[in-house]
């Protein structure tokens, strides 16, 4: 005879197992509509240096200004520019999605529901949407302005939420 002891909240609490597949899915596909949208929105894409405002005459002679800011090479070469601002967003939404994933789980929805489904699906727009102003910033810099930045989310947002709708019909809440 075995005597099991059971702590009140034990069985309650059932094990999140997400679709790691899924996982990688919905962030690939959200970091490439996010590279994709901020390529089309930025300005110019340097590849050697910009010149500050004391090389326009902008500003004042200050002791601290330098001639010109150098940008990141890579920026102007489409070919590596497209697949290296995926990457770095894909980093991010890994990590998102999941979270957003456990949380829809966390609620206990019926994962086939369409509660589940389209909070799921704004959750991931909606964070989506705001890794694209980190993206942005970390990748882009000065090659896009922070109204195109801006416009960049709104357009991604709206992507992303049609994206994990089609997604989540298809294959479920991770």
């Amino acid at each position: 005879m075995s005597t099991e002891v059971l702590t009140p909240g034990a069985a309650a609490r059932p094990v999140i197992r997400l679709r790691v597949p899924l996982v990688a899915l919905f962030a690939l596909g959200s970091a490439a509509l996010m590279a994709w949208v901020l390529r089309g929105k930025a300005l110019f894409l340097p590849t050697d240096s910009i010149p500050t405002a004391t090389q326009l005459g902008l500003s004042g002679s200050g002791h601290h200004s330098s001639g010109s800011r150098q940008v990141a090479p890579i920026t102007g070469d489409a070919l590596a520019n497209l697949p290296g601002l995926a990457l770095l967003g894909m980093h991010v939404m890994l990590v998102a999605v999941a979270l957003v994933a456990c949380a829809v789980r966390r609620f206990r929805w019926d994962t086939d529901g369409i509660a589940a489904k389209l909070s799921f699906s704004f959750l991931v727009a909606a964070t989506t949407a705001m890794v694209t102003l980190l993206v942005a910033t970390l990748a882009l810099g000065p090659a896009i302005s922070f109204a195109n930045t801006l416009a960049a989310a709104v357009v991604i947002l709206q992507y992303t939420f049609v994206f994990a709708i089609v997604g989540v019909l298809l294959f479920g809440v991770p």
